[in-house]
Parts: C-alpha cells; sequence; structure tokens
C-alpha cells in the first residue's frame, strides 16, 4: 500500500508543481473522488444487476409460467410434436434465452437452442394436466437464461462511468490547485521570508499582501495571520524597547532603593556596581568603595569586624546559594553607630561556577530599636499576665492548654502540670473547640469568639466560666496559639436565672388579662352548660350535649393551664424532646397576642408543618417571647410585627460565616418596624445586663437567654437593624436528622370512649379528697379495686404490711408530710416489684421525661380523663388480656 501512495503522490507532484500544502491538499481531493467516484459506480452497477435479475425472474414469473406453461402442457397431453416446437421456437426469441427442453418421465423429448453463455440462470417449471378431475404432473419444462451480455452491459457502464469521473476529478483538482497557489501558497511563502527578514534592531515595517483587502467582520484566515504577524512585530519592536528603558529603570531603581544593591567578584576583591544607597547608609562615596572594595569593612565597629572578615574570607572560597550575615555594626563619619543586615547570592557560569556576587545591605537600625521595645514589652505582659486578677489561658491548635496565669490556675483548681497533661474535654465538658477551629479558618480578629462553658474543678464543683479568645497568628497569617480571658461567671448565672425567674412572672403577670378573658369565656361554658344539664335531667340527649360541652371547655381550660406552667418553668438546660416549631410558634403568638397593644398588628407566616426539631418547648416558647416583647418596646406607637417560619438548607460556605453545621435548618425571621438599634450597640445587645432602655425598664436579660437557647439547640442567631428602619433578628434551628415520634397533647377534651375493663387491685394517694373520689370512681369503672389513702405515711404502713396485695401504686406528687417522690423511694425499698405512676399538675422535680429516672413507670399529667388513665394503666402493667 505505502508504495501505491509514493508512487500516487509522486505523480501529483509532478502534474500539479507548487508547494508541499497544494500538492498534499490535490492528492487529497484526486484520493477522496477516487473513492467516492468507486463508492458510487459500485452502488450504480448493483442497482442495475438488481433489475437485471428483476427483469430475468418476472420473465419466469409472468412470461412462462402465467403465459405460456398451460398450453405447452395440453400440447404435449396431446402430444402434439409441431405445436410444441412452435412454442419452443417462439420462447427461444424471449431476451436472454439459450435452451429450452422438455422432460418426459425423467427423459429429454423436445429441446431448442444450445447453451453459449458461460453464466446462466435454469429453471424448471413442471407440467400438469387436468384428467377425469385430477391434475397429473406429465413432465418438466427447462429454461436456461444467458447472463453474460448482462455482466458485459456493466462492464460498459462502469467504464464510461469511471473514465468520465477521474476526468471531472483530474480537472477540479487542477482547479483547486490553481486557486490555492494563488490564494494562499504564494501568500504564505511571502510570509516566510517577511518573518525571516524581522530583527528588533530596526524600526518595524507592518507586512501588505498583493491581495484585495477585506472589509468584512477580521477578513480571511490569510489577513488574521497577516495581522497577527503585524501585532507580533510591533509588540517584539516595543518589547525590546522596553527592555532597554527597564534596563535604565533598574539603574534608577536600584539608586532609588533604601538598601545598598552591590556586584562584585567572588574573591570581593573587584566591586562592578554599587547603588547610591551606600552613600546615605554608610556615609562614603561609591568611587572610594569602587577603588577599594574592602574599604567597607573599615568601618565596621572593632567589636564586629573580626567576625565580619572571617565570614567574607570564608564565602570568598566556598561554594553557597544564600548567605546571611549576622548583624553588625558600622560607624559612620559623622560618629553615629547603625545596625546592618546582609545577604549575598551567588552568579553561576555555565560551568556551574561561581563568578560573580550580589548583594543587598539592609539598615535595620530601626528594627532592631523595636526589637529592644518588644523585649521590655514582653516583660512587661509577663509581670502583667502573671498579677492579672482575670484568668489568662494559651491553647495550641490541637486545643491543649500550653500556660495559664496564677488566676486561672486558681479559677479551676489544678495545677500547671495536670492542665498540659489533661484533654481539653475533661476540663470543658461541653463542646467548644470546634467553634473555635473553625475560626482559625477565617480573617477577622477583633471580636473573637465569645463562649460560655462548664468547666470542671479540681473539687469535682461545676463553675460556669465566660471565655473571650483570639487566635494569634505568625508573620503569614497562619493561626499558632489560641489566647483567651477567662472569667468566673458562676454567681453571676446564678443570679441571671433568678432574675429571669422574675422576670417571667411579670410576663405571667402582662398576660394575665389575656388569661381571664379566655378563662372567663371558658368557665362561662361551664357554668351554662352545668345549669343547662341540672335542668335537662329528663331529656337525655340534652343532657348528653351539655355534658360534652363541659368536657370541651374543661379541656380548653387544661390547655391553657399547661401553656401557662409550661412557659413559666424555670430555666435550666431544659429537657430535648421532639416538637413542631409551627406549633409552639403558633402557641406562642396566643400568648403573646394579650401583652402587646393593640396598635401592633402580628403577621405570621409559618409554612413548616411537617418538620421536627430536638429541644424544649418551654424554651423556645420563651424565645419567641423574648423577641416579640423587644419587638413591642421598639413600636411604642405601633406598627407590623411580622415572624416568618421556613426551612433552609445551609451550604458549607455559610456555615462557615454561621458558626454552625451544614444540614437542614428552620429559618425564624421575627421584624418590627421600629426605632432600630444604634451600630455602636449591635455587637452588645447579647450580652447579659446590657440593655439601652431606661433604668427600671428592662434587665437587659431578654437577648441573653435568647441567645444561649438557641446555641444551646446548636443554632445561630443575627441580627440587622438600622435607626429609624427597625429589627430583624434571624435565627437557624437545626432539624431532626430523623423525625422522632411526637408526644402531644389533644387540643381539646373528646367525647369518652368505652374502654377495655381491667382488673387488679390498686393503691391510690391523693391529698385532695374530692380527687381522690373521682380516682377511684374512675379506676372502678375501669374494673380496678381501690384502696385510697389522703395521706403518704398511712399508705406507706398499709404497704409495709401487706406488699404482695397491690398491683399498683399511683401517687400524687405534692403532699403534707411526705411528697410522692418520697413514698415512691421508700415503697421500693418495701416492695421493690412493685410498679408506681406518679401524678402531678406542675412540679419541677418530676416531669414525663425524668419520671423513670426517678424510680417510677409511669407518669400522668393532671388533670385527666378517663382513657387517658386507662391508655397509662395498660402501658404500666403490660397487660396485654
Amino acid at each position: 500500500m505505502k508504495p501505491i501512495t509514493a508512487w500516487l503522490k509522486g505523480g501529483v507532484d509532478r502534474l500539479f508543481p507548487g508547494g508541499p500544502i497544494a500538492r498534499r491538499l490535490t492528492f487529497a481531493v484526486i484520493l477522496f473522488s477516487s473513492l467516492i467516484t468507486v463508492a458510487t459506480t459500485t452502488f450504480q452497477l448493483y442497482h442495475n444487476f438488481q433489475e437485471e435479475l428483476a427483469s430475468i425472474h418476472q420473465f419466469f414469473n409472468k412470461d412462462i409460467q402465467d403465459g405460456h406453461l398451460e398450453s405447452i402442457a395440453q400440447s404435449v397431453w396431446v402430444v402434439d410434436e409441431q405445436q410444441i416446437r412452435l412454442q419452443l421456437k417462439g420462447l427461444s426469441r424471449m431476451p436472454h434465452v439459450e435452451y429450452l427442453a422438455i422432460h418426459l418421465k425423467g427423459k429429454r423429448r423436445w429441446k431448442n437452442g444450445r447453451i453459449i453463455a458461460h453464466y446462466q440462470i435454469k429453471r424448471d417449471f413442471p407440467l400438469h394436466a387436468h384428467y377425469r378431475g385430477s391434475r397429473l404432473e406429465i413432465g418438466v419444462l427447462e429454461v436456461v437464461v444467458g447472463m453474460d451480455g448482462v455482466y458485459w452491459r456493466l462492464l460498459d457502464q462502469a467504464l464510461m462511468i469511471l473514465i468520465s469521473n477521474a476526468l471531472k476529478t483530474f480537472l477540479v483538482a487542477g482547479f483547486i490547485l490553481f486557486l490555492f497557489q494563488y490564494l494562499v501558497t504564494r501568500h504564505l511563502t511571502y510570509l516566510a521570508a517577511f518573518v525571516q527578514e524581522m530583527t528588533p534592531h530596526r524600526p518595524f515595517t507592518p507586512c501588505h499582501l498583493d491581495r484585495p483587502a477585506m472589509h468584512r467582520g477580521d477578513g480571511d484566515e490569510i489577513e488574521r495571520v497577516v495581522n497577527a504577524i503585524n501585532k507580533m512585530g510591533s509588540n517584539l519592536s516595543g518589547s525590546f524597547k522596553s527592555l532597554t528603558e527597564a534596563e535604565e529603570r533598574f539603574r534608577m531603581l536600584s539608586n532609588s532603593v533604601r538598601d545598598v544593591f552591590w556586584i562584585s567578584s567572588r574573591t570581593w576583591e573587584q566591586i562592578y556596581y554599587v547603588s547610591i544607597a551606600y552613600e546615605q547608609i554608610w556615609g562614603r562615596s561609591r568611587q572610594n568603595l569602587i577603588e577599594n572594595p574592602l574599604s567597607w569593612l573599615d568601618s565596621v565597629v572593632v567589636e564586629d569586624r573580626e567576625r565580619v572578615s572571617a565570614q567574607v574570607a570564608w564565602l570568598s572560597q566556598r561554594s553557597f546559594v544564600e548567605y546571611a550575615f549576622p548583624e553588625y555594626r558600622i560607624m559612620r563619619p559623622d560618629g553615629e553607630t547603625r545596625w546592618i543586615l546582609s545577604r549575598v547570592y551567588p552568579v553561576m557560569d555555565e560551568q556551574g561556577e561561581i563568578f560573580r556576587v550580589v548583594g543587598v545591605a539592609e539598615d535595620v537600625t530601626e528594627r532592631h530599636h523595636a526589637e529592644l521595645a518588644r523585649r521590655d514589652s514582653e516583660k512587661r505582659y509577663r509581670t502583667l499576665f502573671k498579677t492579672s486578677g482575670e484568668g489568662i489561658f494559651f491553647v495550641d491548635s490541637q486545643g491543649h492548654i500550653e500556660e495559664a496565669n496564677d488566676a486561672f490556675l486558681k479559677m479551676v483548681g489544678h495545677t500547671m502540670e495536670v492542665l498540659k497533661e489533661m484533654p481539653h474535654r475533661a476540663l470543658f465538658p461541653d463542646p467548644w473547640w470546634d467553634q473555635v477551629a473553625c475560626q482559625a479558618s477565617g480573617d477577622e480578629q477583633r471580636d473573637g469568639v465569645v463562649l460560655e462553658q462548664r468547666c470542671l474543678r479540681h473539687d469535682g464543683e461545676m463553675a460556669q466560666v465566660l471565655i473571650r479568645g483570639w487566635w494569634v497568628r505568625d508573620a503569614e497569617g497562619r493561626p499558632v496559639r489560641w489566647m483567651a480571658l477567662a472569667r468566673d461567671i458562676t454567681e453571676q448565672k446564678r443570679m441571671m436565672r433568678e432574675l429571669e425567674q422574675t422576670r417571667r412572672m411579670k410576663a405571667i403577670g402582662a398576660l394575665a388579662g389575656g388569661i381571664a378573658h379566655d378563662f372567663n369565656n371558658i368557665l362561662g361554658i361551664i357554668m351554662g352548660h352545668g345549669e343547662l344539664a341540672t335542668l335537662s335531667l329528663d331529656d337525655q340527649v340534652q343532657l348528653q350535649t351539655s355534658l360534652e360541652e363541659i368536657m370541651t371547655a374543661s379541656g380548653r381550660g387544661r390547655d391553657l393551664v399547661r401553656q401557662l406552667l409550661t412557659f413559666s418553668r424555670q430555666g435550666g438546660k431544659g429537657v430535648r424532646e421532639p416538637l413542631q416549631p409551627q406549633q409552639v410558634v403558633a402557641e406562642t403568638i396566643r400568648l403573646i397576642r394579650a401583652t402587646l397593644p393593640a396598635t401592633i398588628e402580628i403577621h405570621p407566616e409559618l409554612t413548616v408543618p411537617d418538620v421536627v426539631l430536638m429541644g424544649d418547648a418551654s424554651q423556645i416558647q420563651q424565645m419567641v417571647m423574648n423577641l416579640c416583647v423587644n419587638a413591642g418596646h421598639a413600636m411604642p406607637d405601633g406598627g407590623v410585627l411580622e415572624l416568618q417560619l421556613t426551612a433552609c438548607w445551609i451550604s458549607s460556605s455559610e456555615a462557615v460565616s454561621l458558626r454552625i453545621e451544614p444540614g437542614h435548618y428552620v429559618r425564624l425571621v421575627v421584624t418590627d418596624h421600629g426605632e432600630g438599634i444604634e451600630e455602636a450597640h449591635l455587637g452588645r445587645i447579647f450580652e447579659p445586663f446590657f440593655t439601652t432602655r431606661e433604668k427600671g425598664k428592662g434587665s437587659g436579660l431578654g437577648l441573653a437567654v435568647t441567645h444561649g437557647i438557641v446555641r444551646g439547640c446548636g443554632g445561630s442567631i443575627q441580627v440587622e437593624s438600622r435607626l429609624g428602619y427597625g429589627t430583624s433578628f434571624t435565627i437557624h434551628l437545626p432539624i431532626a436528622d430523623q423525625p422522632s415520634p411526637l408526644t402531644q397533647v389533644p387540643d381539646t377534651i373528646v367525647t369518652p370512649v368505652k374502654t377495655r375493663v381491667e382488673s387488679g387491685e390498686i393503691l391510690l394517694v391523693d391529698d385532695d379528697p374530692t380527687l381522690l373520689k373521682v380516682g377511684c370512681k374512675m379506676l372502678g369503672s375501669l374494673g380496678y379495686s381501690v384502696v385510697s389513702f389522703e395521706r403518704a405515711k398511712p399508705a406507706l404502713e398499709a404497704l409495709k404490711l401487706e406488699p404482695s396485695r397491690y398491683r399498683l401504686l399511683i401517687t400524687d406528687q405534692t403532699m403534707p408530710e411526705m411528697t410522692g417522690l418520697a413514698l415512691g423511694q421508700v415503697a421500693r425499698q418495701v416492695a421493690p416489684e412493685l410498679p408506681m405512676m406518679i401524678c402531678t399538675g406542675f412540679s419541677e422535680s418530676v416531669t414525663a421525661n425524668n419520671a423513670h429516672e426517678k424510680g417510677f413507670d409511669g407518669f400522668l399529667q393532671k388533670p385527666f380523663i378517663r382513657e387517658e388513665l386507662a391508655a397509662a394503666l395498660r402501658e404500666v402493667l403490660r397487660d396485654e388480656a
């Protein structure tokens, strides 16, 4: 294949002289056209051949089988020799037919023609005759068609097509070669010669081609090449000029910088160049240095001269990459002493040997004095560090404490040796280092990180510590240590909790008007339907309706009390349980409506009904209440309070700025259109006891408590405000990864349903006789036998006498002499296997979440109804019967 390709290429070169590109293009056109010609000719011949075959098969099927076969069979049946020969002779005149024969019982009887063609098609047609209703095969007609004529016609067609296409191909190729030579090749040859003659030492003359100008767009490819060459030539000329100017600027720059720059021989015995700064720093002339290269050593003070001379001699005999002289002093002619820092760099020849030395000498007198000042400052810092009354400690990049002052050691009660070996989580149990490490990747240094942490002291007590820390960075800005100031705020936190409870009570007092209004409505329903019930004793339908309305109103009253008790519960870390934020926020809005003036409109937009958070409902209510109260104070003349609750995704980049983890969050935005907050106060609004209100009108704890609740939930809070335009608080709270089942109290009490009757004996203790009677009747209606006591001690004595008699102990929490918790603890010792359930309306010490921790198997919130009691009993007793 390769010799054929080379022969074809040589033929093209001889037929079409010109540039290599033109010849290759012509060869490619001829080759491609030839391939296309062969392909199209083959396709056309194949198509003609198929038409010939179709014509022959049509002759077989239509002319012979359909037209003559029947008559030939009749002639053979009657053995009409003359007719048979006439029929065979007539068929032999058909196109392409060479030979016909009739065979009877395997022997040839009649024939016409002879087989001459090398290629033929033979086909046998059976002959049939009808005799007495039967169809008999009497012989076979053999027909042979010759194909030589078909093939010769196809060959003639192929030759004609190939010759005509070859002629067209060579004509087109010649035209393309001429056109390419005229439009491209001659211009490329000119451009090559033009570029070879270009030189940066003489002015650049733009290139112009002998061709019509293109006025559309940027021209064709040739014009773009010409433009590129002209631009390159112009740039080359400009670059050479710039290089010349740069050399001049280097001289000017080296003479204008404050440092001394010089070039010398390797042995320092010859100075080739020295900048003018030498005269400014050394106070001596450059000409004198060039004439006496080592004269600069004479200005080095006596105490440093021997050391510097030894270093110069060492450098002149050894290879080096860079060398920095230790700082040394020089004495100027005017008697002034200056500190010098010198660096030298080698210049290599083609063999890699040092033949020049480049040096830079810097006047570091001011830096030296600054270093002395820094050392003095560090000494004063050390004194302050040791004597400061506020705790100071340093943490390395891995979170280990490196150093701490005496005040911090006294605060935590540990020695410095113990702190260095102690993991930071042992000293501060709450997670905090991730937040500190997150700040290390940022550039913010002004405010640092403010943390409120629990601290485990040496004596086992847990102290509350307020920490404010900053990253200490090196010259490149990399964090190396974290410095923190620590203050013990345990007593302050205790006072804050007391003040916060007082603030809650004041808020509850403000709610009293709205709650009293709701209670009056509820009591009106209960009293009205109670009276209707007494008047309708004979009317069972009316009686049933009135009792249902009484139960519904009682349920509303119970829910209102539970909301009030939840809100007024004292602070703390709270119980983290699954809750729906939309429900909690909606309930809080209903509560806050009574405390805000009627001139303030509340516009809630709550759009996350199915999202679940892990948190304390009372704390979330308190957070929303604080923000709404603050918004109300910001709008004394009325306005609009907007609350938006939506779900969102926090990306990694957003999480860094918000100092939270990436993920799904609930976003709560509380916006007022009030007075706004001054920019100077925005950085302090979350500090405890900070307030801009008049004395006596605010404790400064609302936003501090809100900030603590948000951070305790793993969220973030931001504020945006402008004076005269209002304030907007944005809170992000993390959504639970896997929603937990929600325990919800129904909004209303529904009609009691029939429950399954249980069996057993219950020990019931409650100091309220009325509630005790109601409880006994409820348990009795469920099929239980009840033994009741109004005091805990008699009940305990009865249990001690017969510990195996009782199946379950149900006790109230708040009772004289002994609480329910105390009764449960003693009863557990008397009857360890006895199930116990505690009931209470409100208690700080026992709740539904910690009842099991207190030793009880079940918890029941007062007031309760019959089916709630039955469900609680089934859960505690685990009775599936």
